[in-house]
């Protein structure tokens, strides 16, 4: 993992604007996803987290994500958003 979330969020952004795929794309935020698990992140940390990934990639010039950055963009926010609904439903049920 990178030296600090911040660090990780850029990479992160990063590889899905310029994977080959959505598959990678998936690949890319299923690492990161296990990665937070591995090293049992608090989950609100982790919400924070996602938040301001669909903001950077939200924000991600379009003149930047052409052709199948554009596809990964799609994607990933949809999949982003479906995480993030996981874990605020998860932990409002252990409540």
């Amino acid at each position: 993992m990178a030296k600090s979330m911040n660090e990780f969020r850029v990479k992160l952004v990063d590889k899905i604007i310029h994977a080959r795929s959505t598959e990678g794309v998936s690949r890319f935020i299923g690492a990161a996803m296990r990665s937070f698990h591995r090293r049992r992140i608090n989950g609100y940390i982790v919400l924070r987290f996602l938040d301001r990934v669909v903001v950077e990639i939200e924000e991600e010039p379009a003149a930047t994500t052409g052709g199948q950055g554009r596809g990964n963009r799609d994607f990933a926010l949809t999949r982003l958003r479906s995480i993030r609904e996981g874990i605020t439903t998860q932990a409002s049920s252990t409540r």
